[in-house]
């Protein structure tokens, strides 16, 4: 679902930036649509370290990198 939104907004900046180049759209809009890209690339990247993180917090609970001394 974040992927979507990242790809989605992605899609709506390469749009606004046409527009733009084609003397359509202005500057404003073009930089509210990169904003909102990266506040998705944001949100992604976020999920994927939460996920991570959590990855470690179960690798850890269930024991593993511990060395038993002998």
């Amino acid at each position: 679902m974040i992927r979507n939104a990242s790809f989605m907004a992605r899609q709506a900046f390469d749009l606004a930036q046409q527009r733009y180049g084609a003397g359509a759209e202005t500057l404003l809009s073009v930089l509210e649509t990169q904003r909102t890209l990266y506040l998705a690339q944001d949100q992604q990247a976020q999920l994927r370290l939460a996920r991570m993180q959590g990855s470690v917090a179960l690798y850890k609970a269930l024991g593993g990198g511990w060395q038993v001394e002998r």
